[in-house]
C-alpha cells in the first residue's frame, strides 16, 4: 500500500502566534511532526501544506516536500481538513501521483512518534477500513451518564439517573479524538461518503503523553517538559 503523510500548517494561530514555528525543545514545531514522519514513511512521502513561505522554508529544510501554496480560501479559521486533503488529492491527480491513502499529521501534536505512526499504517494496511483515527480513553466520570447540564442555576442530567449508570464498572468504553494525532483516510473514502471516516473506522489508541495538543502556551511548555523526561 502506498501511503502518503500530510502535514497542514496555515499561517494564522490566535492561540500562539507563529505558532507551526515556535521553537519547541529548540526546534520549530512542525519539524517534530515532519521528522517523525519521514522516519516512519520516507522522505519523499512527506507532503507540508502551508499558505506560509516562511513555514514552506521551514519544511523543505527539515525534509518535507512542498510542492505549492495552499490559497487563501483555504487559510483561514473556517477550513476544514476535507476541503483540505481534497485540495491537496487535487494536485496530486494533476501531477499523476500514485497513493492508497493519506496519512494526516497535525503539527500541533509534536510527541507522536515514527513508532506510532509506523504502527498505524500497518493496521490499516492489514484491513479494509475506510480509515484509522487516533484517540485516547475519556475517564470515566465525563462519560454521558456523569455529564449535566446547566438550566440557569439548576443541574440537568444528560442521561436519566440509574444506579447501574453511576457505577464505575457499568459505564461504557469511550474513546475520544486526540487531535487526532493520527487520521489515515482513502481517497475513496472522501468521494464515497463526502467526509474523511466514511463507515469502517479503525480505532489506533494512544497514550495521553503523546496526545499532547498544542494550543496555547501552557500546551507548549508542558511539551517541552515531557521532552526535557524524555531526555533523562
Amino acid at each position: 500500500m502506498k501511503f502518503v503523510a500530510l502535514i497542514p500548517a496555515r499561517a494564522g494561530s490566535k492561540g500562539i502566534p507563529g505558532k507551526n514555528i515556535r521553537l519547541l525543545d529548540g526546534i520549530p514545531l512542525i519539524v517534530h511532526t515532519i521528522r517523525e514522519a519521514v522516519t516512519a514513511i520516507g522522505k519523499k512521502k512527506v507532503f507540508v501544506t502551508t499558505d506560509s513561505p516562511d513555514i514552506a522554508e521551514v519544511a523543505k529544510s527539515a525534509g518535507a516536500q512542498v510542492p505549492f501554496l495552499r490559497p487563501k480560501e483555504l487559510s483561514g479559521d473556517e477550513a476544514t481538513a476535507f476541503e483540505v486533503i481534497e485540495h491537496f488529492l487535487d494536485w496530486v491527480r494533476t501531477e499523476e501521483r500514485d497513493l492508497d491513502a493519506i496519512v494526516y499529521l497535525q503539527p500541533t501534536s509534536p510527541l507522536r512518534s515514527a513508532v506510532a505512526i509506523s504502527n498505524a499504517c500497518n493496521i490499516f494496511k492489514q484491513s479494509d477500513a475506510d480509515s484509522l483515527v487516533s484517540v485516547i480513553p475519556v475517564p470515566h466520570q465525563f462519560s454521558p451518564s456523569s455529564l449535566m447540564q446547566a438550566n440557569g442555576e439548576w443541574l440537568t442530567p444528560i442521561e436519566s439517573f440509574t444506579s447501574a449508570a453511576l457505577r464505575r464498572q457499568d459505564k461504557p468504553v469511550l474513546f475520544a479524538r486526540n487531535g487526532p494525532a493520527i487520521l489515515i483516510t482513502r481517497p475513496e473514502t472522501l468521494a464515497t461518503y463526502g467526509n474523511l471516516y466514511g463507515e469502517k473506522i479503525l480505532k489506533f489508541e494512544m497514550t495521553h503523553e503523546e496526545s499532547v495538543d498544542i494550543d496555547s502556551q501552557q500546551d507548549l511548555e508542558y511539551a517541552a517538559w515531557l521532552l526535557g523526561r524524555r531526555g533523562i
